[in-house]
């Protein structure tokens, strides 16, 4: 080998990835005594650091270290200490690279190789002790100071490290990294949600040795800790310990021995904490599901590990539960009735005292006002009737009417309770129901009773559970008690079928359960019918279907051969109607398709295809004037021009329902034909099933309907149908060249619209841009996994990257396009990890296109922050309801910035320009700078909702990237921003990035701007204690004002705002007064104590 012959990592690549040989190992000149040790390792790492901000180049030369590793490995060939602290240094330089964690798992496969290649070679990692100053220097790096945060990729390579095969044994090694204050920074930062899986890991393993080993005092500095965290006031924390750690440690062997043996200690929490109960209620949880799942034992239940609590006796468990479901928070409650309604054994007996919590429970939670919590509830009952039906199944069976009996009381009892909070003239009938669901929303909204409307709405919901309706019951009743068709019972489903066309598709067309009723009456009926009796039913809804068209059109015939546009009010007479018909299409299509005998009938199932494929055509003609027509809220002008119908001689209000009913009898059309088309196309076995004409007009329709339509139903439906289409198109076009509609080609044609490469007028121009996103949206994610060339993302990639290069269009409204198809795109959980590698240029957009001063730019680029800040943060668990972000939805400014590490310096700058716009500005004479307007306004909003969802480090690491600077600009903004809704922002901001001991400082930075505006600036007090006031409020709803600073000052602070509200003699502000007292604030208050 001639080294002279590889020069870069690109000449390497080709020959390492092939089959290896002995001869790479040989000296390849004077200077190297090995060419791959020595020439290719130095090579490869030289050209990293060369290009260490360049992702694919250090991958790649990850991947080809990687690979020389494994080469040298199969070959038993040991490298020079030299070499090997080469590569490790590769390894910690690029273990955390931003926004490409590949780079950071080929890092970690490095290093296991480098440790088994240094292990054989090294005298002292041959000793049991594993004294080796070379290994314990990589454990020490991987675990870091003590102060400093853990990353993901460091804990994943210790983990590893710590399961090689050279040491895996070595218990003494591990000792030395696993101390007591290592573990307790595992258990500190395992709420950071990045590392909880991790770090739960690291646990467990050194939980398992201490079983092993008996290290009882180990086990219980675990078990402390544990519980210490069990009991933490941050959510998040608890989460870690709940949905990892506790999972983990019952999934190993030795640990889940160790919790079952010590599960009265873990449960003996104090009872003072607000979290005991429901941390006893998560134990006992997961010892029920997760002991039992893994020791094949699932018949003990809850009360039998409470009952090992000592004192003995059922009164224990049955007053814990009752304490549990009784609690004042609902987190508790819901976790105890989790713990009582489900089982890993469906079939598990549900026992008396269970029913009898079961139904006190209840009792008490019918008035529940959230309707989140309100289907947690039920979704537990649900489970709880499940388990009963299953175990009713086996009682029969065995002839036990008493336990039976029981059974249908207890049920028979909750729907007692359910019919008592109904009106008294309710009644289980459909109907009835149906005019009671009515009258309870308008009861609802008019006499404002809320807890009675809840009552009402928990019991119908209740009721629903016991009772289905008419066309669901039979199937209901089989599941609760017995299968009503196993004792002979005779039904007669042609009968069943006639009444079901008759009434469904003739009777109240209009009313939103006629389209449920045709749904579910056909999928109950259709299996069970012959295939003659199915396609003769198709039949006869494809006549039914294009005698309505025919009406339509025929009285669109003035004579003389030429066609009228159809008078569109003739859909509203006409019986059946219309939408009615193509949704009992819809629902039959699957039944035709799925069945055998009719899929190999060629000759019926095509021709069947062709009518029903001509008949949603001329439907298309008949309805898309409408759908078009409509607002994106689904209203028609009530113009007769437009509709083309005679309304003269009827009533206005009649005059605007009957429009409205129109309107939504063609929607509901076009709805169930984009729906026809997808299930066709997916029933096609080759792209040959379909003529090109007709696989044409379809791709036409959809196009159409998500660039031109407005109607947010109609769209979105063509949305989901083209998604569908499109899975199969990309199949289909990747066999065959011939292909006539290829999504590539409709990604392409659309994003050089977009870029303005050619016409674009025809695109929506409503301000989210319609069904445009949704077009690439689907596009893009029915790619397959198996493109050619194996390059599956080079779709994806392309066009984020020319949608991101949008802010230098000439055309606006192409700008705000391009934004509205970012905004989807990053909306969609299933692009996560594709689209993460683009979130910090998104944002960098966004923040930029904010200030825009063409509204639907500006408004399209914050639907684009909001799009990121969820993606990024996560949505709430709760409806917000105040600024101060939930901590769940909070990240680390380390964990944040280290991702986007421009974003640091972009918001340093929005807000040190905003800022130095409010101190400088101008005279109306002088231009020095640019006057401060609604534009600074709307470039502070971004960058101070972005803040307010990071949080400090808790602990003095990461503070490379600490948000201690950002502190001056936000009390500036706090005392100077004009509008308040600003200053609200920037209050929550400041007490979200500030730690404690700040936000002391920053109190006695206010009161000083308190005491300066009450001395010198009388002009300028109203805005001084308005901005107090609402950082005191802020203080208070985090509940820090008692910790903060003493009563006295707090009301001396009170008393000075109180004071500066008052009106006095000279009480008008003036700007002169404003602008010294900003100048002051950042002179004399804010440089001092937060610039040093």
């Amino acid at each position: 080998m001639d080294c002279c012959d590889f020069t870069s990592s690109q000449s390497l690549h080709h020959m390492l990835f092939a089959q290896s040989k002995s001869e790479w190992l040989l000296p390849c000149c004077r200077k190297h005594k090995s060419f791959l040790a020595d020439h290719c390792i130095c090579l490869v790492v030289d050209e990293s650091l060369r290009w260490a901000a360049d992702a694919p180049r250090v991958l790649c030369c990850s991947t080809l270290l990687t690979r020389i590793s494994s080469v040298l490995l199969e070959f038993c060939a040991f490298p020079s200490d030299s070499v090997l602290s080469l590569c490790f240094s590769h390894c910690l330089r690029f273990f955390d690279f931003p926004s490409a964690e590949s780079i950071g798992y080929q890092c970690v496969s490095l290093l296991v190789n480098l440790v088994e290649l240094h292990s054989p070679n090294c005298v002292h990692c041959q000793n049991v002790d594993k004294n080796c100053a070379w290994l314990l220097s990589v454990g020490h790096s991987l675990c870091g100071a003590h102060n400093e945060m853990f990353s993901k990729m460091r804990i994943k390579a210790l983990h590893f490290l710590l399961h090689c095969a050279s040491i895996e044994g070595s218990l003494p090694f591990r000792q030395r990294l696993f101390t007591d204050s290592f573990v307790s920074r595992l258990f500190l930062q395992i709420g950071h949600a990045p590392l909880s899986i991790s770090i739960s890991k690291l646990i467990v393993d050194d939980c398992a040795i201490s079983v092993r080993l008996n290290r009882q005092e180990r086990l219980n500095f675990h078990m402390e800790w544990i519980k210490r965290q069990l009991l933490a006031t941050e959510a998040f924390v608890r989460c870690a310990i709940e949905q990892k750690l506790l999972p983990a440690l019952l999934k190993s062997p030795e640990s889940r021995r160790w919790f079952r043996s010590e599960f009265v200690a873990f449960v003996s929490l104090p009872r003072d904490s607000a979290h005991s109960s429901r941390a006893i209620c998560t134990l006992l949880r997961l010892a029920i599901d997760r002991i039992g799942n893994e020791e094949g034992n699932c018949d003990f239940g809850w009360e039998d590990f409470v009952g090992a609590d000592g004192n003995g006796g059922g009164r224990i468990c049955a007053d814990f539960m009752a304490n549990a479901l009784l609690a004042s928070d609902s987190e508790t409650q819901l976790s105890a009735l989790s713990l009582l309604c489900s089982h890993p054994k469906g079939a598990r007996p549900v026992s008396e005292s269970e029913c009898q919590l079961v139904f006190q429970f209840l009792a008490i939670s019918l008035a529940e006002p959230s309707p989140s919590v309100r289907h947690q509830i039920l979704t537990q009952i649900a489970k709880l009737f499940s388990r009963v039906s299953e175990h009713s199944k086996s009682l029969k069976k065995l002839n036990d009417v008493p336990s039976l009996a029981k059974y249908r009381q207890f049920i028979c009892a909750i729907e007692q309770m359910a019919l008592n909070h109904l009106p008294s003239e309710s009644s289980l009938s459909l109907e009835p129901i149906d005019e009671l669901e009515e009258d309870d929303d308008k009861n609802g909204e008019s006499d404002g009773n809320l807890m009675d409307f809840s009552s009402r709405i928990f019991a119908l919901l209740l009721l629903s559970l016991i009772h289905s309706s008419e066309f669901c019951a039979l199937k209901l009743l089989g599941k609760i008690f017995s299968d009503p068709f196993s004792d002979g019972i005779s039904f007669d489903f042609v009968s069943f079928l006639e009444s079901t066309k008759r009434d469904l598709l003739f009777v109240n067309p209009h009313t939103p359960r006629h389209q449920l009723a045709v749904e579910y009456r056909l999928r109950f009926v259709l299996p069970h019918l012959s295939t003659n009796v199915r396609l003769s039913l198709f039949a006869d809804l494809i006549k039914l279907g294009t005698n309505v068209c025919d009406q339509i059109f025929h009285n669109c015939d003035d004579g003389n051969g030429t066609e009228k546009t159809p008078d569109l009010f003739l859909l509203l007479q006409i019986r059946p109607q219309l939408h009615a018909v193509l949704s009992a299409l819809f629902v039959a299509l699957p039944h035709i398709f799925s069945d055998e005998k009719a899929t190999k009938n060629t000759e019926s199932v095509p021709s069947f295809v062709d009518a029903l494929l001509s008949l949603c055509h001329r439907c298309v003609r008949v309805v898309s004037p409408v759908v078009h027509s409509l607002s994106p809220e689904g209203f028609l002008p009530s113009s007769a021009a437009q509709l083309n119908a005679n309304f003269e001689g009827r009533p206005t209000e009649d005059t605007f329902v009957t429009v409205q009913l129109l309107s939504k009898t063609c929607w509901r059309s076009h709805k169930f034909i984009s729906h026809i088309f997808s299930r066709i196309i997916e029933w096609m076995p080759s792209p040959n099933s379909l003529s090109n004409d007709q696989l044409t007009k379809i791709g036409d329709y959809f196009w159409l309907q998500l660039t031109e339509c407005r109607h947010c139903g109609a769209f979105e439906a063509a949305a989901n149908a083209f998604r569908s289409v499109c899975v199969r198109f990309w199949k289909f076009s990747s066999d065959s060249d011939q292909f006539p509609c290829s999504p590539a080609q409709w990604l392409q044609q659309i994003v050089d619209a977009l870029t303005g490469k050619f016409c674009a007028r025809h695109l929506c121009p409503s301000r989210r841009s319609a069904g445009l996103p949704h077009l690439v949206n689907a596009l893009l994610c029915s790619v397959p996994s198996l493109c050619p060339n194996n390059r599956r993302f080079v779709h994806f990639d392309r066009t984020l990257s020319t949608l991101l290069d949008c802010r230098g269009l000439a055309d606006r409204r192409l700008e705000f396009h391009c934004v509205n198809v970012l905004r989807l795109l990053f909306s969609q959980a299933q692009l996560e990890e594709r689209i993460f590698p683009f979130v910090e240029e998104a944002f960098r957009l966004s923040i930029d296109g904010c200030s825009d001063e063409f509204w639907p730019v500006r408004n399209a680029h914050v639907q684009l922050f909001a799009a990121l800040i969820k993606r990024v943060f996560g949505t709430p668990s709760a409806q917000q309801r105040s600024l101060h972000i939930q901590p769940k939805c909070k990240m680390s400014a380390h964990e944040f910035f280290t991702r986007y590490h421009s974003l640091y310096h972009l918001l340093a700058d929005c807000l040190h320009k905003l800022r130095m716009a409010l101190l400088l500005r101008p005279s109306s004479s002088s231009s020095d700078c640019l006057p401060l307007g609604v534009l600074h306004h709307f470039s502070a909003f971004p960058a101070l909702i972005l803040l307010s969802h990071l949080r400090p480090v808790a602990h003095p690491m990461g503070q490379s990237h600490s948000l201690r600077p950002f502190l001056p600009h936000l009390i500036q903004l706090l005392f100077a921003l004009p509008a308040r809704a600003l200053r609200e922002i920037a209050s929550a901001a400041l007490c979200s990035v500030a730690t404690f001991t700040e936000l002391q400082e920053i109190f006695d930075c206010v009161f000083g701007i308190a005491l300066a505006a009450k001395q010198k600036y009388k002009n300028a007090q109203n805005l001084v204690a308005d901005s107090i006031q609402i950082f005191l409020n802020h203080i208070n709803e985090l509940n820090l004002m008692a910790d903060l600073t003493s009563a006295d000052r707090l009301n001396k602070l009170a008393e000075i705002a109180e004071a500066l509200r008052m009106p006095s003699k000279n009480s008008g502000e003036t700007t002169e007064g404003t602008e010294q007292l900003r100048k002051t604030i950042h002179n004399e208050l804010l440089i001092e104590e937060f610039n040093q």
